[in-house]
């Protein structure tokens, strides 16, 4: 059987998609638009007792990077990297949005999820893919209740659409910052060159090149190096 959406609930839906993209797009670094994230989640998804976007690596570290703030997330993140399994560490890995109804029974975690239930109250949860930050990393965003059957379709398919919203804001955001941080590098690396050229009678290539030589030999960055030069100090080979 086929079912439709009524036409206000569509209105309705994305006139919230809407107002979240724009305020995305009005924060200032990737922080505060993972929190903005966090807390809209909380507003749109009925039944969240707590919401956290995470970062798992491939070698089974999770890492609580937004939360309400409550402890419940960043616990079961905990638990999710001490028992090596979970939403994030393994199933997210392979399927866009995983969903447990009924904890501890519900969900393919034999230890994560008897200690959520037991030690948290946790009954259910829905895992959304994110956005991937490096080869190695999977960020995910979770909404979990200390009820069961607390997020059904509609729950879901509303996470998917702000996963999806926050993914391009963080992109934008991320690929801003990355700018940003490597003019610094290179506005830093460049006072560094004037200063070896002053105190060593050089010009800029052989300025430059005695910061690549040095951090070659002392297994330092040459950014690293030229933040001690700019700061006044003289680095192990300078």
């Amino acid at each position: 059987m086929v079912t439709t959406e009524s036409p206000q609930l569509m209105t309705e839906y994305g006139a919230r998609m809407g107002e979240l993209a724009r305020a995305l797009r009005s924060e200032g670094s990737s922080l505060s638009t993972l929190q903005h994230v966090v807390t809209a989640t909380s507003e749109m998804v009925k039944g969240c007792d707590d919401v956290a976007i995470s970062l798992a690596r491939d070698d089974g570290a999770v890492e609580t990077r937004a939360s309400l703030g409550n402890g419940l997330a960043e616990a079961a993140d905990r638990l999710q990297q001490e028992y090596g399994e979970g939403p994030c560490v393994d199933t997210g890995w392979d399927h866009p949005l995983v969903r447990a109804n009924e904890l501890p029974v519900d969900g393919h975690w034999p230890r994560w999820s008897p200690a959520v239930a037991d030690e948290l109250g946790l009954r259910s949860l829905v895992c959304v893919q994110l956005f991937t930050h490096e080869e190695h990393e999977l960020g995910a965003l979770q909404v979990f209740s200390t009820r069961p059957h607390a997020f059904g379709d509609e729950a879901a398919a509303e996470l998917l659409g702000i996963a999806a919203h926050a993914a391009v804001a963080l992109g934008t955001v991320m690929h801003h910052e990355s700018m940003q941080f490597g003019l610094v590098r290179r506005t830093m690396i460049g006072q560094a060159t004037g200063i070896l050229m002053e105190r060593y009678g050089l010009d800029a290539r052989q300025g430059f090149e005695v910061l690549r030589r040095t951090s070659q030999e002392t297994g330092r960055k040459v950014y690293d190096l030229a933040i001690d030069l700019v700061n006044g100090k003289t680095p192990a080979g300078l």
